[in-house]
């Protein structure tokens, strides 16, 4: 088995992650706290997942374009202002929370908010780590980027759950809008080991005319890449229906389980557990390169943990599925992603991974919005039931189709 940490040996990369897991645990920490401040004011499961698609809408409206549009420009200046933006509309969360004028319609503006941050910052840390390590260790980066990220999926929602049945939600606001300043710190001190061929083109400026013709060619590039095209459209269906968790636990913690902030934390670590552990692996197993095992079968098994939650609508057996469920989803994204960073042109990187971003997260307002339609006509446990069952049956019918257009 292969060194797991074997990027950190680059000091970039090192800096990168060490503000990152401070970040991405704050961000934990409010996605934890969000759905459920939205679900306390409301009681209504469609709201929150009004909440959710809201978010996510300028990441399926703008990441495609901003991809092209940032493939001119420097992608450290433009990750500290995405990080700045972030960080005051977490602190402006906080304020509305500990002065007690916290209403839906803030939680709804303030989540488009960011998401409007996140439409570029998505593509361009998907982007950027090529730049903070050689291709040689390119997939360990990536699967470290996950390893790190959901370390920070375990201590995350714990934290939050205590914080928030001790303190309140607005706690968990103001310690995410704090940890973003140690993303902003740590690409101070970042000097890329390379600059990609994108970046030192002579045009600068672009009009419209340019960014349209190069989400085009984008396109365009993506649709003769056959195996690009299948991880896109495997990824659009995960992301989409699978990983809906912000909308489909809060309601099936307090309506099914009848349990609170603590219990939905835990469960949220517990998948944080397994998504670790999956991280972990793809990360000691990088030098074999990315596997398709984890491509075909990794969201399967993420449609039979969610079938199986709905069937037993039980705590103890929740406990028990999430890790499952973080394991499969994480061993899956991780070799998508890397695997479409090998494949792809350092020209086109930036384009293709603003459409990755796309079917990753700018589906998810989609996913969201037809959860929440399920859960508000049928309840909680048939939201786990559709969902993973769309999932696992389209991987089972596209593999079954592409193997036998292969025989």
């Amino acid at each position: 088995m292969n060194n797991p940490f074997l990027s950190l040996k680059h000091p970039n990369y090192r800096y990168y992650v060490l503000g990152m897991i401070v970040s991405n645990i704050g961000t934990w920490m409010q996605n934890v706290a969000q759905p459920w401040l939205a679900y306390q004011i409301t009681n209504d499961a469609f709201k929150i997942s009004l909440v959710s698609a809201m978010q996510f809408l300028p990441i399926l409206l703008f990441s495609v374009f901003a991809g092209a549009i940032i493939e001119k420009l420097n992608k450290k200046r433009v990750l500290v202002i995405t990080q700045v933006i972030l960080c005051f509309t977490t602190m402006m969360f906080a304020v509305l929370v500990f002065t007690d004028t916290i209403r839906y319609w803030h939680i709804v503006v303030l989540a488009t908010m960011m998401g409007c941050a996140n439409a570029f910052d998505m593509p361009i840390r998907q982007s950027f780590v090529i730049q903070l390590v050689p291709k040689t260790d390119l997939m360990n980066a990536i699967a470290l980027n996950s390893t790190v990220f959901n370390l920070a999926r375990m201590i995350g929602p714990a934290i939050a759950g205590i914080v928030m049945g001790a303190y309140g939600a607005g706690f968990c606001f103001l310690l995410n809008s704090i940890s973003f300043l140690a993303v902003i710190l740590s690409l101070f001190f970042i000097k890329p080991i390379q600059t990609l061929p994108d970046e030192i083109g002579e045009k600068k400026h672009q009009t419209v005319r340019d960014v349209l013709a190069g989400v085009k060619d984008g396109f365009s590039y993506i649709n003769k890449r056959k195996e690009i095209s299948f991880i896109l459209l495997s990824t659009f269906f995960v992301a989409c229906f699978s990983m809906n968790n912000n909308v489909l636990l809060p309601v099936f913690v307090t309506d099914i389980l009848n349990m609170q902030e603590t219990s939905y934390g835990l469960i949220l670590t517990c998948m944080g557990i397994g998504s670790f552990i999956g991280a972990l692996l793809i990360a000691s197993q990088s030098r074999k390169g990315p596997s398709r095992f984890y491509i075909t079968y990794g969201p399967i098994l993420i449609g039979i943990g969610l079938i199986l939650n709905g069937i037993f609508k039980n705590y103890y057996a929740a406990l028990l599925l999430y890790p499952l469920i973080g394991y499969a989803f994480v061993s899956y994204n991780s070799t998508a992603n890397t695997s479409i960073q090998l494949m792809v042109k350092d020209e086109y990187r930036s384009r293709v991974m603003s459409v990755y971003s796309l079917v990753n997260g700018g589906t998810i307002p989609l996913g969201s919005l037809f959860t929440g339609i399920v859960i508000s006509q049928m309840g909680a446990r048939f939201g786990y039931i559709v969902n993973g069952s769309i999932v696992a049956v389209f991987m089972l019918l596209f593999t079954f189709f592409i193997n036998r257009r292969q025989d």
